[in-house]
């Protein structure tokens, strides 16, 4: 009953596959949420039914697809395939620490978790995979203009680490947790192309497979993406 699939299957009904799950909790509130919106399509007037139904379909999708992510997590764990994790102990942020200095602390405790005890963790920082860059925003652009729809991205979060000898990757599933762990030895290892933004730089990490890793990197870590581009390709920076 607990297979994938099936809750997938079952959360047909808002919030019945949390509560097999065990999550009774956010089972009720994805069931009361979901009904409110769907009670409020019949709503009399022009604005707020659409818009209720809008909010309905997008809370029933949510739902039901976080009860997916949650019965694939357990399906690992029984199937011995989640990452082991270590408790870690490392000093918190500063009092009045800022909005980096906490992405900073998370992504270092995050990556720590995951390696060997003893090891060192030199760089630690978050980012996202599947991003379009400028130059591929413009092509799918160009190619809704022409009638060909850009192909579908899965934009994942992801944690980089560098410890002595190895580039670690670990990426996440859809809403955020440790899926999958991969180390890469840092002389296989070499720096494609990096470009600052506004808000986030895109850096181009070249790991030995047929595609380079593109990362976009917030500008919150934009001091650790330095170190890193220091790590990869020195004296090359942004």
């Amino acid at each position: 009953m607990k297979k994938p699939w099936a809750i997938g299957l079952i959360s047909i009904i808002p919030g019945l596959g949390l509560i097999i799950l065990g999550e009774a909790r956010k089972g009720l509130a994805a069931f009361v949420v979901t009904a409110a919106f769907f009670m409020a399509i019949f709503t009399p007037g022009q604005i707020v039914p659409p818009t209720a139904f809008t909010f309905f379909l997008t809370a029933w999708i949510v739902q039901g697809y976080y009860a997916l992510v949650i019965a694939q997590r357990i399906s690992r764990k029984k199937a011995g395939l989640t990452l082991p994790e270590r408790p870690v102990s490392i000093a918190p942020p500063p009092p009045g620490a800022s909005r980096a200095q906490k992405s900073q602390h998370n992504a270092t405790v995050t990556v720590l978790k995951l390696l060997p005890p003893g090891e060192q963790l030199q760089l630690a920082l978050q980012g996202t995979t599947g991003m379009a860059s400028a130059g591929e925003s413009l092509l799918d652009l160009a190619g809704a203009a022409s009638g060909v729809p850009p192909g579908p991205r899965e934009i994942r979060q992801v944690y980089l680490g560098i410890t002595p000898h190895d580039l670690v990757l670990v990426k996440t599933d859809a809403f955020g947790a440790p899926s999958e762990l991969k180390r890469v030895p840092l002389d296989h290892v070499s720096l494609v192309k990096a470009n600052e933004g506004l808000l986030s730089d895109d850096v181009v990490i070249d790991i030995g497979e047929a595609k380079p890793l593109h990362v976009g990197i917030g500008r919150a870590f934009r001091e650790a993406t330095h170190q890193l581009i220091g790590v990869l390709s020195h004296p090359m920076v942004l």
